[in-house]
């Protein structure tokens, strides 16, 4: 009886455990899904605004500085966080591709 009771309050501190470590990560997911999607905002609007054009399977490179910089961003504490460096914009068939660079390497200066 007592091993059975020690067996049910481990198997339900565990669970409170998991349930409070996945809460935690959905969190996290949503700051960064938001943080991408102005990103990716911020730099179509850059991409207009400077007549930015493209050929078809053609990269081009803007990095997060130069959104904060032309105040197209808002600085922001996740943007060094998640590591975020650079935009690569790539034109497809029918429209523009946006895959966010992140580099969490530190830098020699």
């Amino acid at each position: 009886m007592n091993k059975r009771l020690m067996m049910i309050w481990g198997f339900v501190v565990f669970l409170i455990f998991a349930t409070v470590l996945i809460i935690g990560f959905n969190k996290m997911d949503k700051v960064l899904l938001k943080l991408e999607r102005d990103i990716k905002t911020s730099t179509k609007k850059y991409v207009k605004d400077n007549n930015i054009e493209l050929k078809f399977n053609k990269m081009h490179v803007i990095t997060i500085n130069d959104l904060i910089t032309n105040e197209y961003l808002d600085e922001n504490e996740n943007i060094e966080k998640y590591c975020i460096k650079n935009i690569e914009i790539t034109k497809g068939l029918f429209s523009y591709e946006y895959n966010i660079i992140k580099d969490c390497s530190k830098e020699n200066d």
